[in-house]
């Protein structure tokens, strides 16, 4: 039962942020009230609430006052810091993890095995030729083609698939985080190029020499640079992100969804880009575009401008070792980061 000191605590930080709340849920669901200047029926506001071992968490959402919109959390002082509580709640996380890990395993096996039955694939591949690249470690199947995702030790996790019209989807349940598909050798001492996708990697290498990770989306290239240099201290780490900068979305408003507003949004590869850099001490690089061009988002799309490769070439022919700090600060103040 949830005591009264609680449930007053919550209407009161609730009230903070201008919301009505008379008789909270602690459910793990959302909840519409109303928050104050509205009218009779008009529900501008909403909250959660849950409880975890005794701890209880809660969010505010005013609308109409986005500003005063905040979290909360109160601690019942016997249960937050109970020595049992914690422990099963430690139990608790342990079991998840173990039964993902399970299944991630399970997926791998299947992956594997299915694997060891494919032909490898060719450059004759629709995908691979439009995007004139080479195929790398990868695998045909049927009109497709397979690109294995293992971990930093070599093992093979998940993998992408890769259609004709060049739509990629990702094996279910495989897991991604921080896996990757390698083109190249790794030299511990060397230069590591990580780039989001089969095409722009492969281009990459054609063009440098240099291996080059795949790390499959922008979400992925933070975790597979950490991995990275985690087993390679020593390893010069370069960023080839994708610059989305045409990033643009159709918004529906109104109350009839009858006007559609454009809203600008971020540059997710170069932000993502920038920030595996500053995270492990490697350097972002980007593509250069022809003027012309309004469509070109990576290094695979700006192939044929001569300009495009410049940076990406001054990094790829300093050989081991290379001077990072000196390098590093030339990337960071073009592209304003601040290494790790």
């Amino acid at each position: 039962m949830i005591s009264l000191e609680i449930i007053n605590n919550f209407i009161s930080a609730a009230a903070q942020s201008g919301l009505h709340v008379t008789d909270p849920v602690f459910n793990g669901m959302w909840h519409r009230v109303s928050v104050e200047g509205d009218k009779r029926g008009k529900k501008s506001g909403s909250y959660f609430g849950s409880e975890d071992g005794g701890v209880f968490y809660g969010y505010f959402n005013n609308f109409k006052n986005p500003d005063i919109s905040a979290k909360w959390h109160f601690a019942e002082s016997s249960a937050a810091v109970s020595r049992i509580d914690v422990e099963s709640r430690l139990k608790k996380q342990r079991a998840k993890e173990n039964d993902q890990l399970a299944g991630f395993m399970r997926v791998s096996d299947k992956i594997v095995a299915a694997l060891n039955k494919l032909p490898p694939a060719t450059a004759e591949f629709p995908y691979l030729k439009r995007k004139r690249v080479d195929a790398y470690g990868l695998y045909a199947y049927q009109n497709k083609i397979v690109m294995p995702l293992r971990d930093i030790h070599g093992r093979i996790w998940s993998a992408q698939v890769i259609y004709r019209d060049g739509f990629k989807k990702n094996v279910r349940g495989g897991r991604k985080a921080g896996c990757f598909h390698l083109i190249g050798d790794i030299d511990p001492r060397g230069i590591i190029m990580i780039a989001e996708g089969y095409a722009t990697a492969a281009t990459i290498r054609q063009f440098t020499g240099q291996p080059v990770a795949v790390a499959v989306d922008a979400g992925n290239l933070v975790h597979v640079a950490t991995e990275i240099r985690r087993r390679y201290p020593d390893i010069n780490i370069v960023i080839c992100g994708d610059d989305d900068r045409f990033a643009y979305s159709s918004v529906v408003c109104g109350k009839d969804g009858g006007r559609v507003v454009g809203r600008e949004m971020p540059n997710t590869g170069r932000v993502s880009a920038i920030k595996a850099a500053a995270l492990t001490g490697g350097v972002a690089v980007f593509p250069e575009f022809h003027p012309s061009d309004w469509m070109g988002t990576d290094f695979n799309d700006a192939q044929d401008y001569e300009k495009a490769f410049d940076e990406l070439m001054f990094f790829a022919a300093n050989e081991s070792p290379l001077l990072m700090d000196e390098i590093s600060d030339r990337c960071c103040a073009r592209h304003r980061v601040k290494p790790a």
